[in-house]
């Protein structure tokens, strides 16, 4: 290895001063090939070759290289576009004979891979390479445009470049921060070269990239984890990190698009199968960036920071109030971004993922004693930062799992949605289809059933069980989800804004989409067919696949005219989160002064008894209050629009509210006789 360096730079002089002849670029190329395969092969190589300084000759051939290969590209720009497309049409086989370009890439290629297999796991190497990045700005500023990553030649180039910054940030807490500072967050936007590589239309590029931003953000040692979460934060506040957290979601959209079985039979015939492979790990590797956010408790913040109306915070009843006026006045104004839409469905199935884990009983409790180095899924830091995170709902605890501000996002949805529907039900003297409609509505139901399906994870992950807050702010510990899951149904339970909409919704949505019959009307081509149609069950409409929305004979809408979209699975999903919320515990005491059963063992200090049944009686009393009951009862009728999943549920609803009437009115009646 003493001469390995000597050697290189040889051969590249040679190169030089031959004009790059085809004999002496075959000798150079087989050699570096040579030397790149020796130090993949070979980890106990790459410490010798730093130290003989035949990194520091391969930085420097490699911007020799560079410089003559831009001279040829100003030349080439020089050229017509047929000289330049008789020159692309050459063989690829003989290519790199004919031209001096692809000798000039392939060279590039090299040299930048065997850099990347030198830095490997050797930290002096790692800290030389980040410090001499400046010298190839322009290199690396041109392999992330538009023409460099869309030209079939230079792709190997900028995949290299890729997986050699990813290489030079492994295990090293020195190189990351300046690679985030300076690659990721950096202040110029031609500096930000992860956005940029993320662009890339290569699998194996974005996959590279992926790696390197897991490797940021998820320190495997208690040393550098206070800098991942400073890290985490940053990226979910940062505008650079928004900007890298938008391009992530839209490559997970793409990938899912590109991987689903509606596409399969279009995608086999575009794509080989290795590369469907490759697009189902870097789908893997961005759901696993999105974990290491959520762990931090930074799941509400990154949504509301995904926003469109970023100067109206949806915390507070009043701005979705004035979010819902204002969507009235600026009907072009968009509500949900596909991006928030993407970020849900990420969260959901982590949500989902942690519930099924409680539920088979996988999930296994933090130890203390590693220090945090084996840090489980489904766990929460709760630090001083975190404290800051909490609903502006008036709440004094923090939420370290930054999923109490879910509740008022889902406030601000449900209003604006509210305020729609009676928009488009406005006019009633119009047929529904001459309604006025507002197309938002769409993203809006789809957020609302997303937000439903994590809220409705949470609580199942409780079992039923509330539990104050007891996270002290300051603290920085793991906290099993499990407990979290229980003061997050404490909040929810607690919070009457948010029983009440969740009503209010379910009562706007039943007057706007009224249920839809599974019964058809005659099929008019038989010859018996009654020209009248059969009635309609009380508040029903015609089923969508038969002859729906038929208008009366006086021409005008009927009051139970479907007057559009119809909000698919959304009653069913809001009845299905208030049955969570009364929910009681299989193992709850029949008294709360019955302190020897094992459920009160079982739970401990972790969830009161008496404040679970408090705070299910409470919102069982505010849901008659609102009106709810009628509505929740109305589910029992056939609706092709809301489908249960569970035929039991809507009955064991009517179980759980009528029970607790007649305790209350049992109650009333005692003290009547003690009066």
């Amino acid at each position: 290895m003493d001469s390995e360096g000597a050697e290189i730079s040889q051969l590249v002089a040679r190169y030089l001063e031959s004009g790059s002849s085809v004999p002496v670029y075959r000798v150079l190329h087989d050699r570096l090939a040579s030397v790149a395969q020796t130090l993949a092969r070979d980890a106990s190589s790459r410490q010798e070759f730093y130290t003989t300084g035949s990194l520091t000759t391969t930085l420097d051939s490699t911007e020799a290289i560079y410089l003559l290969f831009l001279q040829h590209e100003s030349a080439r720009h020089a050229k017509s576009v047929d000289q330049v497309e008789a020159e692309s049409a050459t063989p690829a086989a003989s290519k790199a004979d004919t031209d001096v370009r692809v000798r000039h890439i392939q060279i590039l290629v090299l040299f930048i891979r065997i850099a990347r297999n030198a830095v490997a796991a050797v930290q002096e190497a790692q800290i030389e390479l980040v410090a001499q990045l400046g010298r190839f700005e322009g290199l690396l500023a041109y392999l992330t445009g538009f023409h460099a990553m869309t030209d079939p030649e230079v792709l190997p180039l900028v995949r290299a470049a890729a997986q050699l910054l990813s290489n030079s940030i492994t295990g090293n807490p020195a190189t990351q921060e300046q690679v985030w500072r300076n690659v990721v967050l950096a202040e110029r936007e031609n500096q930000r070269l992860v956005v940029r590589l993320l662009a890339s239309p290569d699998t194996a590029t974005q996959t590279a990239v992926q790696v390197l931003l897991i490797n940021l953000l998820k320190s495997p040692s208690s040393n550098s984890s206070s800098s991942s979460r400073k890290r985490c934060r940053e990226l979910c506040t940062h505008p650079a990190g928004i900007q890298l957290i938008q391009t992530l979601l839209d490559s997970s959209e793409s990938i899912v698009l590109r991987t689903s079985p509606s596409d399969q039979a279009d995608t086999s015939e575009q794509e080989p199968e290795h590369d469907l492979d490759r697009l189902e790990e870097s789908l893997g590797l961005i759901y696993t960036l999105f974990v290491v956010l959520f762990e931090h408790g930074l799941a509400a913040q990154l949504l509301a920071a995904l926003a469109p109306l970023h100067d109206t915070d949806p915390g507070s009843a009043a701005a979705a109030a004035a979010a819902a006026a204002a969507g009235e006045k600026h009907p072009d104004q968009p509500v949900v971004t596909n991006s928030q839409l993407t970020l849900l469905k990420l969260l959901d199935g982590w949500l989902h993922s942690a519930q099924r884990s409680i539920a088979s009983g996988s999930f296994s409790v933090p130890d203390d004693d590693d220090g945090g180095r084996c840090k489980p899924i489904f766990a929460f830091e709760s630090d001083s930062d975190s404290s800051s995170s909490s609903s502006s709902s008036g709440s004094t605890n923090p939420d370290p799992s930054g999923l109490l501000g879910l509740l008022d996002i889902c406030i601000h949805l449900s209003t604006f949605a509210r305020s729609a529907m009676q928009r488009g039900m406005a006019n009633a003297d119009s047929a529904a289809a001459e309604q006025p409609q507002d197309r938002r509505l769409f993203g809006v139901h789809h957020a609302l059933l997303l937000l439903l399906q994590c809220l409705h994870s949470i609580a199942l992950a409780a079992d039923g069980w509330s539990a104050p807050s007891r996270f002290q702010p300051g603290s920085s510990r793991l906290v099993e989800f499990q407990r979290l899951a229980r003061w997050l149904l404490f909040a929810m339970r607690d919070r009457a804004d948010f029983v009440a909409e969740l009503i209010a919704l379910l009562n706007q949505t039943h007057e706007y989409a009224p249920p839809v019959s599974p019964f058809r009307t005659p099929d008019e081509s038989r010859q018996d067919a009654s020209p009248t149609p059969p009635p309609l069950p009380a508040g029903h409409t015609l089923s969508s696949t038969g002859k729906s929305n038929l208008p009366s004979q006086s021409g005008k809408p009927t009051p139970t005219s479907s007057c559009g979209y119809g909000f698919d699975h959304l009653k069913r999903d809001l009845v299905r989160m208030l049955g969570s919320l009364v929910f009681a515990p299989t193992d709850l005491p029949d008294t709360d002064t019955d302190t020897d059963t094992d459920a009160k063992a079982s739970v401990g200090s972790v969830a009161s008894v008496a404040v679970t049944r408090s705070q299910i009686r409470s919102v069982q009393d505010k849901v008659r209050t609102a009106g709810g009951l009628f509505n929740v009862l109305n589910m029992t009728v056939l609706d092709e629009r809301n489908p249960c999943m569970y035929a039991s549920l809507p009955f064991l609803l009517f179980l759980y509210f009528l029970f607790y009437f007649i305790f209350g009115l049992l109650l009333v009646a005692q003290d009547q006789d003690q009066d």
